[in-house]
């Protein structure tokens, strides 16, 4: 079995740093060929050169590192890249800010090889909270915000199916086979990250296409990751443009979109009288929240 790594970056070398020393550190798979490929996509800080000096190293002599630039900007056009510069079997995707679990390698190739019904993989995100994270990450009451601050993928310690009513897993945490990619295609180039401007969907669009045409999920939660904790992240600024985003990009994901409805500028009375007329900061938050998706479901719908 050959296993590509791929990770795709953007001007985030100290994380890329951290991501790869964890990986240079983590348990080799004796019974699989594995190797690295970054993307840097239309990097224009130290990654290139970063990387230039890191791939020679020995450290990689027996999990060879290597490393193309993209120069288009944008997520897929990155992991369309590195579908197209790699022949292996499968492709295990890992983003620049998280950290594999020590056994992270040995227990992919495990979980490939005792699963050949399922294409695709996905395993256990958290993120590395460290104390310094604000309350209302950790809220779970009424409260709660859908929308959180770092990617958290966790269905328990039993492996489990994932189908199409399920929370769908992030791209940083999914192994799919080359199969997948001959029937389905590519990530759509009209969805994901450009930079860091916080747009999203490629990832969950792409596996909509392949559980829709018959490829199966499985999670297994042996394949752990943390998320590295980055505090601009928890700020609410953050949050608020994130959850307009995210919305404006789920929106246009959807195959039939209505354009502009009456609901939308209900729902955003509705949001804003709440956030305005409440003095409890926790629900003023959470109608901030919604007030912002429904501002994104909005500019979709007229752009559409």
């Amino acid at each position: 079995m050959d296993i590509t790594i791929v990770i795709c970056t953007h001007n985030r070398e100290a994380l890329l740093r951290q991501t790869l020393l964890r990986l240079s550190h983590a348990q080799r798979a004796s019974d699989a060929s594995m190797d690295i490929l970054v993307v840097a996509n239309a990097c224009n800080d130290g990654t290139p050169a970063f990387l230039a000096t890191t791939e020679c190293d020995p450290i990689w002599n027996d999990l060879p590192l290597r490393w193309i630039s993209e120069l288009t900007p944008g997520k897929s056009y990155a992991l369309n890249r590195a579908i197209a510069e790699t022949d292996a079997d499968a492709l295990c995707f890992i983003d620049d800010d998280q950290f594999v679990a020590s056994d992270f390698l040995p227990a992919l190739v495990k979980a490939l090889a005792e699963n050949p019904e399922y294409d695709i993989i996905c395993g256990k995100i958290s993120p590395a909270w460290d104390g310094s994270e604000p309350a209302w990450v950790h809220e779970t009451g009424r409260y709660h915000i859908p929308i959180r601050p770092f990617p958290e993928y966790d269905f328990g310690d039993a492996p489990k199916e994932i189908f199409s009513g399920h929370k769908l897993p992030s791209g940083g945490n999914i192994t799919l086979r080359r199969v997948a990619f001959q029937q389905v295609g590519k990530f759509s180039a009209e969805l994901g990250p450009q930079g860091h401007n916080l747009m999203g969907g490629e990832d969950i669009e792409f596996l909509q296409r392949c559980l829709a045409h018959g490829h199966r999920i499985l999670y297994m939660p042996t394949l752990r990751q943390l998320h590295v904790i980055e505090q601009e992240r928890m700020c609410k600024r953050y949050m608020l443009r994130k959850s307009y985003l995210r919305s404006f990009s789920s929106q246009r994901m959807q195959s039939s979109p209505h354009g502009l409805q009456p609901y939308m500028f209900l729902k955003l009375l509705k949001h804003g009288l709440n956030a305005l007329l409440t003095l409890n900061a926790s629900r003023r938050f959470y109608y901030l929240m919604r007030l912002a998706a429904t501002f994104g479901e909005l500019k979709a719908s007229v752009k559409t």
